[in-house]
């Protein structure tokens, strides 16, 4: 669940966001948000109600469940929708046609070439676990994004932690699993070192941990 990332000669995600993977996506979601990493799609809804504006970009879009389900506030929305490959972008554009969404393709660990308005939020939602690298690493996408943000505006998500949570016999062997296929590159990531990143490049941040899951925000 998120982009795909390249790595030079090794590809975080072998699994390719086609239509066919898409056409499933939103069941697999649910599915595994509640049985694998105790917190359900249904609380990451909930989660965007309480932080998306109507001036958001949302990055590693995947079908736009979320930004389908969402209450944006107000009838004038800006959405922009980030993701490396065009699949999903294409997909969820269609999705969320009623919003007239513009999409961009980038990836969100190299310096993001957009110069048009900045956004007042920022979604990344089960974008952070799929990264490469440590969570200090990973910093790098929340340099590159807080580029792009307003002053007081806000980047929110949720990632699946690998250190200092319990998880389920399916969920550990998900995780060990996706990790191996580098589907998933989490099993070093905890709730620490992601406050402690998120407090290097934000001026305020928050990290709430609902089953094996971080539910994150940082506010310029």
């Amino acid at each position: 669940m998120g982009q795909e990332f390249d790595r030079g000669q090794e590809n975080v995600a072998d699994v390719t966001y086609t239509r066919n993977v898409l056409n499933v996506y939103d069941l697999v979601l649910k599915l595994i948000s509640n049985t694998f990493w105790g917190c359900s799609a249904s609380r990451v809804v909930r989660f965007y109600d309480e932080h998306v504006s109507g001036n958001h970009l949302d990055v590693g879009v995947g079908t736009g469940y979320f930004l389908d389900h969402c209450r944006f506030p107000g009838a004038k929305v800006r959405l922009v929708l980030m993701d490396a490959n065009q699949d999903p972008i294409g997909y969820a554009s269609k999705r969320l046609r009623r919003y007239a969404p513009t999409g961009l393709q980038a990836n969100v660990m190299t310096p993001i070439p957009f110069d048009g308005e900045k956004f007042d939020s920022i979604g990344v939602n089960h974008v952070v676990h799929c990264l490469p690298g440590t969570m200090r690493e990973k910093g790098v996408a929340f340099q590159n994004l807080k580029a792009l943000m307003k002053s007081g505006a806000v980047l929110f998500g949720a990632t699946v932690l690998g250190r200092g949570v319990n998880h389920n016999f399916l969920g550990a062997k998900w995780l060990e699993y996706s990790n191996q296929k580098g589907v998933l590159d989490n099993l070093r990531d905890s709730a620490e070192d992601l406050k402690t990143v998120l407090e290097e490049h934000f001026a305020t941040s928050s990290v709430q941990v609902i089953g094996r899951t971080a539910l994150f925000t940082a506010r310029t």
